[in-house]
C-alpha cells in the first residue's frame, strides 16, 4: 500500500479520518479540533450520517480535546491556541447543546413555516 501525503488528501478523507479517531478516543491536533468544532450535531447527523448516540460522543470528544488542549496550552503557554473559558469575561467552551425554548416560541415557529409552504 502506497502511503498519501496529507495534502493529497480530500477534504472529505480528512473529516472522515478526524471522525474515527474521536470515535477510538485518539488525541487530536489542534487544527482537527478548529475543523471539527465548525461541524454542528445537526451536521453530524444529517451529512455524515450518523445516529444520535455516535453524533454526541464526538461531540463529548470534541468537548474533553479542547479541554486537554487548553489545559497543555496553559500549562506550556506554546501553539496556536486561543484558550476560552479561563479568564473573566471569556465566552467559555463552545457547547453544543439546544437552547430551549418555550412551547408557545415553537408553535409560533412551525405556524411561520407552515404559512412559508
Amino acid at each position: 500500500m502506497e502511503k498519501r501525503m496529507l495534502n493529497e488528501v480530500s477534504e472529505e478523507e480528512r473529516v472522515q479520518a478526524i471522525f474515527q479517531k474521536s470515535f477510538s478516543k485518539a488525541p487530536l491536533t489542534i487544527d482537527e479540533v478548529k475543523q471539527l468544532s465548525g461541524i454542528d450535531m445537526g451536521s453530524l447527523i444529517i451529512e455524515y450520517d450518523m445516529s444520535y448516540p455516535q453524533a454526541v460522543e464526538i461531540v463529548y470528544w470534541l468537548k474533553s480535546e479542547t479541554q486537554r488542549i487548553t489545559n497543555e496550552y496553559l500549562y506550556q503557554r506554546t501553539g496556536d491556541w486561543a484558550p476560552r473559558g479561563v479568564t473573566p469575561g471569556s465566552p467559555g467552551l463552545i457547547t453544543f447543546e439546544s437552547r430551549k425554548i418555550k412551547t408557545s416560541q415553537l408553535r409560533k415557529i412551525i405556524a411561520e413555516e407552515l404559512k412559508k409552504n
